[in-house]
């Protein structure tokens, strides 16, 4: 990243000193409240080591079975992969390697962190399934004596949160589970341990997950409007000088398609913690698309997008709509400052400071939406 940057008075380096100052994205699945075992309670003895257990295949291959977490409960919580081979054999955990790493930039900044796995038998950096799932009721115990809670890699965010995504791909999330906050952070082993530049995200991210403050939880809710007036009133009293994210749905995939073209909907943003949705039936209602027209081909509004331009054809095409007053291009944006480097949203979002949740529709994928 940056090996390209061309720009005067910048530097590669430049490119990650940026990275301290990303804002974080909430991330709330509405499955949260019920999805872990409930009735697991503070004076449940799963906190402990439990040398019979037989909830996965695990108890028959490794030496120390159900390994005890380090620490005392009640304040910090590090969540990890699942015990090393030296932890195996030793029996407890042993301050070595990657888990070195993580515990040295978290006494920075908290002195009594305790450690614990989503698996809690030695599995290696993929743990199976059914293993991940047989330790959630000992996640949930742990999580539910902490005061926030720090995920490492997408093994832990996929344990506590039911969501299977890469915390690399997606910088600075947070979520609340049972009530405590818990702080996604990239693992080590996903390039930290080895490239200075990523070592220098993740101790940034550590200080961010153990020192930022605990805000109270916006609703998180996209507002789909159901009624025109809705719709019309949201445009008439939009904040004129506020940038308005402009991101239009459609089929088929390209605009210039000879198919029959359909806007599925368009979402419109000035708060990142209350986004509208104008659906298609509404977007055929005269009022609503004369307003909307208004608003779109006023100069004056800033719009920004990821690749707005494309947002542009689909409103001329559904719409007759001249987009205009584009004022910021993500995609554009990061192709300036490297032009050979991926321009997707995944990639772009923690540089540019915008987006975020478009990699959750790419769970278990390589593959990344350009548009």
């Amino acid at each position: 990243m940056g090996k390209n940057l061309k720009l005067p008075g910048f530097r590669s380096d430049d490119v990650f000193e940026q990275d301290e100052s990303v804002p974080e994205i909430p991330f709330y699945p509405k499955s949260l409240p019920t999805w872990f075992p409930k009735g697991v309670g503070p004076a449940t003895p799963l906190l402990v080591q439990d040398y019979g257990c037989q909830r996965c295949h695990l108890s028959k291959t490794v030496s120390t079975v159900c390994l005890e977490s380090r620490g005392l409960p009640g304040g910090v919580l590090l969540v990890l992969a699942s015990p090393s081979d030296r932890d195996d054999k030793a029996g407890e955990l042993m301050e070595a390697g990657e888990t070195a790493l993580v515990m040295a930039e978290a006494r920075k900044h908290s002195d009594g962190c305790r450690v614990t796995w989503a698996v809690r038998c030695a599995a290696g950096r993929d743990p199976a399934p059914e293993s991940v799932d047989a330790c959630r009721p000992y996640l949930a115990a742990e999580i539910e004596q902490s005061s926030r809670v720090v995920l490492f890699g997408p093994v832990a965010a996929q344990a506590a949160t039911g969501v299977a995504f890469n915390s690399a791909r997606l910088r600075r999330a947070r979520a609340e589970i049972r009530g405590v906050p818990c702080f996604l952070v990239a693992h080590p082993h996903q390039g930290a341990s080895r490239n200075k530049h990523l070592r220098k995200n993740l101790a940034a991210d550590i200080e961010w997950a153990i020192m930022s403050p605990v805000e109270a939880r916006p609703d998180g809710v996209v507002r789909v409007f159901l009624h025109p007036d809705e719709a019309k009133d949201w445009l008439l009293f939009l904040d004129r000088k506020r940038p308005l994210v402009v991101d239009a749905e459609h089929w088929p995939k390209s605009p210039w398609s000879t198919e029959s073209f359909r806007l599925l909907c368009l979402g419109l943003c000035q708060d990142p913690a209350r986004p509208v949705v104008i659906p298609e039936e509404l977007l055929k209602n005269p009022g609503v698309a004369f307003m909307l027209k208004k608003v779109m081909e006023d100069p004056t509004i800033p719009k920004v997008n990821q690749d707005i331009k494309h947002d542009s054809h689909v409103l001329w095409r559904a719409l007759g709509i001249d987009l205009q007053g584009v004022e910021w291009d993500t995609l554009m944006a990061a192709k300036l400052l490297d032009s050979d480097a991926p321009a997707g949203l995944m990639k772009t979002s923690w540089l540019v400071q915008y987006g975020g949740y478009k990699e959750l529709g790419h769970v278990g994928s390589e593959d990344e939406d350009e548009d």
